[in-house]
């Protein structure tokens, strides 16, 4: 810093003999009007010299701080110089202290990798501890197990002894039950033979009786024609009540066969009475594999032992009045319709029995109703044979929460239509009511029956019938709706005989003169329907001729 600050007034002195000269070249060249100017030049000059002195004088004293710092800083560095003499001995010191101690440090450290070894050693060895006190916990289990086993078989061998003890008992019991059935097989034989016996017994009987009828059919035409006297009337009636006792003392007979041999088929074993919970179950579906699993699942659900069912054969109408047979068949809780196809079903359509909404039947139909269901858009037109137990079972099911009602003419909604029909609109007036379909109004009872006919070798086969009962007798259709019968049936003088075949149940005999028709229906309950309708129409034909008789008297 003092060397530049010389410099600085060097400079300063060579500027003021620059214009020193500069004045005296000045006053030898300048004239005396200058003089003033040049006056003034000086003063301005000398105060500008003031100043730099001035200015020298602070920089003097600005050199001497200056120097006197400068002279503290030596002083501070010979101090740090002694300092740095002082550490760097110590340095010297700190490094042979460092090397004496990395070298015992490298012999701490082999001896910490011996450590390490047999640290290693040490945990190889606890592992090898644990392994055995494990494999010792296992075996101790093991033993344990063992000694179970060993007594469990223990068990078992005293058990297998007991066993074997009860099944030479068992055995003694089963020689016993052995001979017991032997000896019902034989008393089983001789009330077979018994029976066999019984059923000739019965057919001399009505042999007899048919004998007895012819008789007493001549005999009433005898009398007729020789105008016997109103005397001989008491006489008819009473050949009436011996004509209707004939047939009931050959029903009762033939019941107590039928009872004799039910009672020895089911060797006293509880079955369910098929006239409460099957009673209006019509299309003999009970044994159906797969109606017993919709029994056990509506029984299941509903947590009941048993349920009621009613089932029927029906027609379900289209739009163009086009028929298509279905089964339906209703439990406690759900309704379902099946396709029989090869004595197969084919569930078509199900839906909750709480779901119907309304019952429409038509007035002028008494076998044609609809179905109206809740949430869908597809009514149900039907045409039912039973359309009164329909009705009772719906009551009975629903607590007659059900809304019934009897039209001539409603309206049906069809799937895949926007608007509902009217009845006298399906078909091209088809149930317009004006008594094409009148035919069952004169009816008593219809349904399918099957009818027995011989084929050409001789062999029996069954065809499916529809039957109508009228006052007259019974008229047969190959399909329902059929104009024209295949086969009439009369009621007079007829003998009607329930479960001729011991190899098909359900049956009936008609025998007509020197003809016989027998037909079977699905169930006992039909086949009682059936017999009663049938009896009835024979003693009232027969009550009809004797009146007739009597009035040409």
């Amino acid at each position: 810093m003092s060397i530049l600050f010389e410099e600085q007034l060097l400079s300063h002195n060579k500027e003021i003999e620059i214009s020193m000269k500069i004045l005296l070249q000045l006053e030898e060249y300048t004239e005396q009007e200058n003089i003033m100017q040049i006056a003034r030049l000086l003063l301005s000059q000398s105060q500008i010299i003031k100043e730099q002195q001035t200015a020298l004088s602070e920089v003097e004293n600005l050199c001497k701080d200056l120097q006197e710092q400068i002279d503290n800083l030596c002083n501070h560095k010979q101090q740090l110089i002694i300092e740095n003499h002082k550490y760097s001995s110590q340095i010297y010191e700190l490094q042979n202290n460092y090397n004496s101690i990395q070298k015992e440090l490298d012999s701490e450290k082999y001896h910490s990798q011996d450590l390490s070894q047999l640290e290693s050693h040490i945990k190889t060895l606890q592992l090898e501890l644990d392994s055995l006190n494990n494999h010792n916990a296992q075996s101790m289990t093991e033993n344990k197990r063992l000694n179970e086993n060993n007594q469990q078989l223990l068990k078992i061998i005293d058990d297998h002894e007991i066993l074997i003890q009860r099944m030479s008992n068992d055995q003694k019991q089963l020689d016993f039950l052995k001979q017991e059935v032997q000896n019902q097989i034989h008393n089983n034989k001789k009330m077979a033979q018994q029976h066999d016996i019984l059923v000739e017994q019965m057919k001399q009987k009505i042999a007899e009786y048919e004998l007895k009828l012819d008789f007493f059919q001549q005999q009433q035409q005898s009398t007729l024609q020789s105008r016997m006297s109103f005397s001989l009337v008491d006489d008819l009636v009473n050949q009436e009540d011996l004509y209707q006792k004939v047939n009931e003392t050959i029903q009762s007979e033939f019941q107590s066969i039928i009872q004799n041999t039910d009672n020895t088929e089911t060797n006293n074993t509880e079955q369910v009475d098929e006239f409460t919970y099957f009673k209006k179950e019509y299309c003999g579906l009970k044994d159906n594999r797969y109606i017993k699993e919709i029994i056990k699942k509506d029984r299941e659900s509903m947590k009941k032992q048993y349920i009621f069912c009613f089932s029927d054969y029906i027609f379900r109408i289209n739009i163009r009045g086009e028929k298509s047979k279905r089964i339906m068949f209703i439990t406690e809780s759900t309704f379902y319709f099946f396709e029989e196809h090869n004595q197969n079903i084919k569930i078509t359509r199900q839906f909750p029995i709480s779901k119907v909404q309304q019952l429409i039947c038509c007035e002028f139909n008494p076998i044609l109703c609809c179905l109206k269901i809740k949430g869908q858009n597809d009514d149900y037109l039907i045409e039912t044979f039973k359309l009164k137990d329909f009705i009772e079972f719906l009551n009975e099911t629903l607590n007659s929460q059900i809304q019934i009602s009897y039209q001539q003419n409603f309206q049906i909604q069809f799937k895949n239509y926007t608007h509902p029909k009217n009845l006298n609109e399906i078909g091209n007036g088809l149930y317009d009511g004006s008594g094409k379909q009148a035919a069952f109004k004169v009816s008593q009872k219809q349904g399918f029956l099957q009818m027995q006919q011989k084929t050409l070798f001789g062999f029996q086969d069954w065809v499916e019938v529809f039957a109508l009962m009228t006052d007259v007798g019974l008229l047969l259709f190959k399909q329902a709706g059929d104009m024209h019968p295949i086969l009439f049936v009369p009621c007079a003088d007829a003998i009607i005989i329930k479960n001729p075949l011991k190899c098909k149940p359900n049956c009936l005999k008609i025998k007509y003169r020197d003809c016989e028709y027998v037909f079977n229906v699905t169930s006992q309950a039909l086949l009682e329907e059936w017999f009663q309708e049938l009896n009835k129409q024979v003693v009232s034909q027969h009550k009809l001729q004797l009146s007739q008789s009597l009035r040409n008297l």
